[in-house]
């Protein structure tokens, strides 16, 4: 595997070059899948884009009625659940595909920022199901976020938010899947957070929208992606939205994905669930690292 060179210099609005390494060592196996075919996302399960976090709950809500009411509780997630969050960089390095791939081999769910949505229809996600978001649009094509899994989901919805000096979008998607024999749903929030801004508003705007989405859910919930956490006035809000939810992060030790003046920039949060393992996973086709956790659901 190629490895990143170190960045001898620190560029201006809190953007670092990655430390390169290799793929991170002494952790326990995560366990590999069979996985289906690979399929493209150039016709992706629809994720409609909601202006306010209460059309989103009702979209959640219905469908979850619906699948309790259709005697289906029998599929969706079982005992275990991997899930990886990596923001991808625009897909820039010509090895992502590989990269990508290399995630896919052990997790359940998989959740991509900055991701290349036309270079992900070259059928490299081996998922059942893949969504896109769309995000930033250039000449050289549309970039946002990307979740698959290898269970269908019930249904999902996006939030976009612009940043406030660029302006540019930023993507957010609340996801909801079954989980077998246990009558409750699993949230998963993949996020891509407000870079640039002079103050706390539009970064607490897009996050507070997403609270207010995942309030009245009882069950499980997963907060996951690339929070921009630079300061510590971003670290302490994010604290306190996950207090509000009642969610814990995940932690990694003494190693941790891309920081930027200390603050890890890449963060899971759960609940309702007991985790098992975490590891940081070293890529060299982005300047960000993939953060891979493991749950075993309890009954």
């Amino acid at each position: 595997m190629k490895v990143r060179p170190l960045s001898n210099q620190v560029p201006r609005h809190c953007l670092l070059a990655a430390l390169s390494a290799l793929l991170l060592s002494g952790c326990a196996p995560f366990a590999t899948h069979k996985a289906p075919e690979p399929v493209s996302v150039e016709n992706p399960f629809p994720s409609p884009v909601f202006e306010t976090a209460a059309g989103c709950r009702q979209r959640l809500s219905v469908a979850t009625r619906d699948w309790i009411a259709s005697e289906t509780s029998g599929q969706g997630f079982g005992q275990r659940l991997v899930v990886a969050t990596w923001n991808v960089q625009k897909s820039r390095d010509g090895e992502w595909q590989g990269d990508v791939r290399q995630l896919t081999e052990t997790t359940d769910i998989l959740l991509l920022q900055e991701a290349a949505l036309a270079l992900a229809a070259n059928k490299v996600l081996p998922y059942s199901f893949v969504a896109v978001s769309e995000g930033y649009r250039a000449s050289k094509g549309i970039t946002g976020i990307l979740s698959a899994s290898h269970v269908d989901p019930l249904a999902s919805c996006t939030f976009i938010d612009r940043e406030p000096i660029l302006g540019t979008p930023k993507a957010s998607s609340v996801t909801s899947y079954p989980l077998r024999d246990r009558g409750e749903t699993l949230l998963v929030v993949n996020v891509h957070s407000i870079n640039f801004s002079l103050g706390m508003s539009s970064y607490r705007n897009q996050l507070e929208r997403i609270a207010r989405a995942l309030r009245s859910h009882d069950g499980p919930i997963i907060l996951a992606g690339d929070f921009n956490i630079w300061n510590g006035r971003r670290a302490k809000f994010v604290a306190s939205i996950a207090k509000q939810l009642e969610l814990r992060e995940v932690t990694f030790g003494a190693e941790n994905g891309k920081s930027v003046f200390g603050y890890p920039l890449d963060r899971i949060f759960w609940r309702g669930m007991r985790l098992n393992e975490a590891k940081v996973v070293r890529l060299a086709s982005s300047d960000h690292d993939a953060l891979v956790a493991a749950w075993r659901l309890q009954p």
